[in-house]
Protein backbone atom coordinates (compact mmCIF):
# COMPACT_ATOMS: atom_id res chain seq x y z
CA UNK A 1 0.00 0.00 0.00
CA UNK A 2 1.14 3.53 -0.74
CA UNK A 3 -0.66 6.75 0.09
CA UNK A 4 0.14 10.43 0.27
CA UNK A 5 -0.49 13.91 -1.08
CA UNK A 6 0.13 14.62 -4.75
CA UNK A 7 3.61 16.00 -4.09
CA UNK A 8 4.64 12.96 -2.00
CA UNK A 9 2.38 10.06 -2.98
CA UNK A 10 4.38 7.41 -1.09
CA UNK A 11 4.44 9.35 2.19
CA UNK A 12 2.91 6.30 3.85
CA UNK A 13 4.23 3.10 2.31
CA UNK A 14 3.60 -0.38 3.70
CA UNK A 15 5.49 -3.06 1.75
CA UNK A 16 5.48 -0.46 -1.00
CA UNK A 17 8.30 -2.11 -2.93
CA UNK A 18 6.79 -5.60 -2.84
CA UNK A 19 5.85 -6.76 -6.33
CA UNK A 20 2.50 -8.23 -7.30
CA UNK A 21 1.04 -9.52 -10.53
CA UNK A 22 0.03 -6.33 -12.34
CA UNK A 23 -3.17 -7.72 -13.85
CA UNK A 24 -4.83 -4.84 -15.72
CA UNK A 25 -2.71 -2.19 -14.02
CA UNK A 26 -0.15 -2.93 -16.74
CA UNK A 27 -2.47 -0.99 -19.05
CA UNK A 28 -1.31 2.23 -17.39
CA UNK A 29 2.05 1.76 -19.11
CA UNK A 30 0.25 1.69 -22.46
CA UNK A 31 -1.66 4.89 -21.66
CA UNK A 32 1.44 6.78 -20.54
CA UNK A 33 3.64 5.70 -23.45
CA UNK A 34 0.94 6.36 -26.03
CA UNK A 35 0.41 9.85 -24.59
CA UNK A 36 4.15 10.49 -24.90
CA UNK A 37 4.13 9.43 -28.53
CA UNK A 38 1.14 11.65 -29.26
CA UNK A 39 3.07 14.57 -27.80
CA UNK A 40 6.26 13.85 -29.78
CA UNK A 41 4.37 13.37 -33.02
CA UNK A 42 5.35 9.72 -33.46
CA UNK A 43 1.66 9.02 -33.90
CA UNK A 44 -1.65 10.84 -33.74
CA UNK A 45 -4.76 10.12 -31.67
CA UNK A 46 -6.75 9.64 -34.88
CA UNK A 47 -4.40 7.08 -36.39
CA UNK A 48 -6.15 3.73 -36.73
CA UNK A 49 -5.39 0.08 -36.11
CA UNK A 50 -7.21 -2.86 -37.67
CA UNK A 51 -8.74 -5.51 -35.44
CA UNK A 52 -7.20 -8.74 -36.68
CA UNK A 53 -8.50 -12.11 -35.56
CA UNK A 54 -5.19 -12.85 -33.83
CA UNK A 55 -6.03 -10.18 -31.26
CA UNK A 56 -9.31 -11.77 -30.17
CA UNK A 57 -9.14 -12.70 -26.49
CA UNK A 58 -11.73 -13.05 -23.76
CA UNK A 59 -12.14 -11.37 -20.42
CA UNK A 60 -13.32 -7.79 -20.14
CA UNK A 61 -14.23 -5.30 -22.84
CA UNK A 62 -16.61 -5.12 -25.78
CA UNK A 63 -14.23 -5.56 -28.72
CA UNK A 64 -14.08 -9.33 -28.27
CA UNK A 65 -17.65 -9.46 -29.63
CA UNK A 66 -16.92 -7.35 -32.70
CA UNK A 67 -16.04 -8.79 -36.11
CA UNK A 68 -12.44 -8.72 -37.24
CA UNK A 69 -11.59 -6.08 -39.82
CA UNK A 70 -12.86 -3.06 -37.92
CA UNK A 71 -10.61 -0.02 -37.72
CA UNK A 72 -10.26 1.87 -34.47
CA UNK A 73 -8.52 5.07 -33.42
CA UNK A 74 -5.53 4.90 -31.10
CA UNK A 75 -7.12 7.23 -28.57
CA UNK A 76 -10.35 5.23 -28.38
CA UNK A 77 -8.44 1.94 -28.03
CA UNK A 78 -6.47 3.46 -25.14
CA UNK A 79 -9.67 4.70 -23.52
CA UNK A 80 -11.32 1.29 -23.77
CA UNK A 81 -8.20 -0.41 -22.39
CA UNK A 82 -8.53 1.76 -19.28
CA UNK A 83 -12.23 2.39 -18.79
CA UNK A 84 -13.50 -1.08 -19.74
CA UNK A 85 -10.17 -2.85 -19.24
CA UNK A 86 -10.70 -4.10 -22.79
CA UNK A 87 -8.21 -6.90 -23.44
CA UNK A 88 -8.50 -6.84 -27.23
CA UNK A 89 -7.72 -3.11 -27.29
CA UNK A 90 -4.83 -3.77 -24.92
CA UNK A 91 -3.24 -6.47 -27.07
CA UNK A 92 -3.68 -4.37 -30.19
CA UNK A 93 -1.80 -1.54 -28.49
CA UNK A 94 0.85 -3.89 -27.10
CA UNK A 95 1.49 -4.98 -30.68
CA UNK A 96 1.51 -1.42 -32.03
CA UNK A 97 3.77 0.08 -29.36
CA UNK A 98 5.97 -3.04 -29.26
CA UNK A 99 5.79 -4.81 -25.93
CA UNK A 100 9.50 -4.59 -25.22
CA UNK A 101 9.50 -0.76 -25.36
CA UNK A 102 7.18 -0.31 -22.40
CA UNK A 103 9.33 -1.50 -19.51
CA UNK A 104 12.27 0.75 -20.54
CA UNK A 105 9.81 3.64 -20.86
CA UNK A 106 8.65 3.08 -17.29
CA UNK A 107 12.23 2.81 -16.04
CA UNK A 108 12.95 6.18 -17.66
CA UNK A 109 10.17 7.66 -15.51
CA UNK A 110 11.75 6.29 -12.33
CA UNK A 111 9.64 3.16 -11.79
CA UNK A 112 11.95 0.56 -10.26
CA UNK A 113 9.88 -2.62 -9.87
CA UNK A 114 7.42 -2.52 -12.77
CA UNK A 115 7.93 -5.14 -15.48
CA UNK A 116 6.04 -5.38 -18.79
CA UNK A 117 6.97 -8.66 -20.42
CA UNK A 118 3.86 -10.46 -21.67
CA UNK A 119 0.50 -9.82 -23.27
CA UNK A 120 -2.63 -10.21 -21.15
CA UNK A 121 -3.32 -13.93 -21.63
CA UNK A 122 0.23 -15.13 -22.37
CA UNK A 123 0.43 -16.99 -19.06
CA UNK A 124 2.90 -19.45 -20.58
CA UNK A 125 5.46 -16.64 -20.50
CA UNK A 126 5.43 -16.74 -16.70
CA UNK A 127 7.04 -20.19 -16.81
CA UNK A 128 9.76 -18.65 -18.97
CA UNK A 129 10.45 -16.02 -16.33
CA UNK A 130 8.64 -13.22 -18.18
CA UNK A 131 5.81 -11.52 -16.33
CA UNK A 132 4.02 -8.24 -15.65
CA UNK A 133 4.71 -7.05 -12.11
CA UNK A 134 4.08 -3.83 -10.21
CA UNK A 135 4.65 -2.32 -6.77
CA UNK A 136 2.57 0.18 -4.84
CA UNK A 137 5.42 2.69 -4.72
CA UNK A 138 5.85 2.52 -8.50
CA UNK A 139 2.17 3.13 -9.11
CA UNK A 140 2.07 6.00 -6.63
CA UNK A 141 5.05 7.58 -8.38
CA UNK A 142 3.40 7.25 -11.79
CA UNK A 143 0.02 8.55 -10.65
CA UNK A 144 1.72 11.44 -8.88
CA UNK A 145 3.40 12.50 -12.11
CA UNK A 146 0.07 12.35 -13.94
CA UNK A 147 -1.78 14.19 -11.17
CA UNK A 148 0.82 16.97 -11.08
CA UNK A 149 0.63 17.11 -14.89
CA UNK A 150 4.33 16.43 -15.32
CA UNK A 151 3.82 13.91 -18.13
CA UNK A 152 2.79 14.60 -21.74
CA UNK A 153 -0.97 14.77 -22.28
CA UNK A 154 -1.66 14.43 -18.54
CA UNK A 155 -5.01 16.21 -18.94
CA UNK A 156 -6.10 13.57 -21.46
CA UNK A 157 -4.92 10.73 -19.23
CA UNK A 158 -6.76 12.18 -16.22
CA UNK A 159 -9.92 12.48 -18.27
CA UNK A 160 -9.64 8.84 -19.32
CA UNK A 161 -8.92 7.62 -15.78
CA UNK A 162 -11.99 9.43 -14.47
CA UNK A 163 -14.17 7.40 -16.86
CA UNK A 164 -13.17 4.01 -15.44
CA UNK A 165 -16.30 1.89 -15.13
CA UNK A 166 -15.47 0.01 -11.95
CA UNK A 167 -16.44 1.86 -8.77
CA UNK A 168 -16.76 -0.89 -6.14
CA UNK A 169 -13.27 -0.82 -4.61
CA UNK A 170 -11.51 2.44 -3.64
CA UNK A 171 -14.72 4.39 -4.13
CA UNK A 172 -17.15 2.05 -2.40
CA UNK A 173 -16.93 3.78 1.00
CA UNK A 174 -16.43 7.30 -0.32
CA UNK A 175 -18.93 10.05 -1.15
CA UNK A 176 -20.56 9.42 -4.51
CA UNK A 177 -19.65 12.89 -5.77
CA UNK A 178 -15.93 12.60 -4.96
CA UNK A 179 -13.93 12.83 -8.17
CA UNK A 180 -11.59 9.87 -8.64
CA UNK A 181 -9.17 9.05 -11.47
CA UNK A 182 -8.15 5.42 -11.12
CA UNK A 183 -7.46 1.99 -12.58
CA UNK A 184 -8.21 -1.37 -11.02
CA UNK A 185 -6.75 -4.75 -11.82
CA UNK A 186 -7.93 -8.28 -11.16
CA UNK A 187 -6.43 -11.70 -11.79
CA UNK A 188 -7.13 -14.95 -9.99
CA UNK A 189 -5.73 -14.44 -6.50
CA UNK A 190 -4.99 -10.73 -7.00
CA UNK A 191 -7.14 -7.61 -6.72
CA UNK A 192 -5.85 -4.04 -6.93
CA UNK A 193 -7.02 -0.46 -7.21
CA UNK A 194 -4.88 2.65 -7.62
CA UNK A 195 -6.10 6.17 -7.98
CA UNK A 196 -6.00 9.92 -7.53
CA UNK A 197 -8.75 10.94 -5.11
CA UNK A 198 -9.74 14.57 -5.23
CA UNK A 199 -10.51 15.13 -1.58
CA UNK A 200 -9.53 18.24 0.34
CA UNK A 201 -6.63 18.04 -0.23
CA UNK A 202 -6.28 15.58 -3.12
CA UNK A 203 -4.28 12.44 -2.43
CA UNK A 204 -3.08 9.26 -4.08
CA UNK A 205 -3.94 5.80 -2.81
CA UNK A 206 -2.65 2.47 -4.14
CA UNK A 207 -3.81 -0.81 -2.61
CA UNK A 208 -2.48 -4.08 -4.00
CA UNK A 209 -3.77 -7.36 -2.56
CA UNK A 210 -3.23 -11.09 -2.90
CA UNK A 211 -5.73 -13.57 -1.50
CA UNK A 212 -9.39 -14.50 -1.65
CA UNK A 213 -11.43 -12.06 -3.70
CA UNK A 214 -14.06 -11.37 -1.04
CA UNK A 215 -11.38 -10.68 1.57
CA UNK A 216 -9.48 -8.39 -0.81
CA UNK A 217 -12.62 -6.48 -1.72
CA UNK A 218 -13.45 -5.88 1.94
CA UNK A 219 -9.87 -4.87 2.71
CA UNK A 220 -9.64 -2.33 -0.14
CA UNK A 221 -13.04 -0.82 0.62
CA UNK A 222 -12.41 -0.64 4.35
CA UNK A 223 -8.90 0.81 4.13
CA UNK A 224 -9.92 3.41 1.56
CA UNK A 225 -12.83 4.49 3.72
CA UNK A 226 -10.65 4.74 6.82
CA UNK A 227 -8.02 6.84 5.06
CA UNK A 228 -10.64 9.22 3.71
CA UNK A 229 -12.32 9.55 7.11
CA UNK A 230 -8.99 10.29 8.83
CA UNK A 231 -8.24 12.96 6.25
CA UNK A 232 -11.60 14.58 6.84
CA UNK A 233 -11.13 14.58 10.61
CA UNK A 234 -7.88 16.55 10.50
CA UNK A 235 -8.27 20.24 11.49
Amino acid sequence: MACGPLENPSLVSLSGQKTFESASLVKLAILVELARRFETGQCKPGDTLTFEERFRVGGSGHLQKEPAGGMYRLDELAEWAITESDNVATDMLFDYLKLDTLEPAMRALGLKQMTVQRTIFAFEEIDRGRDNLISADDLALLLGKIARKELPRSDWMLEVLQKTHRHDLLQASLPKDLKVAHKSGELTGFLHDAGILYGDPPYILVILTQGEKTDSEAFIRGLSGEIYAKGKSKP
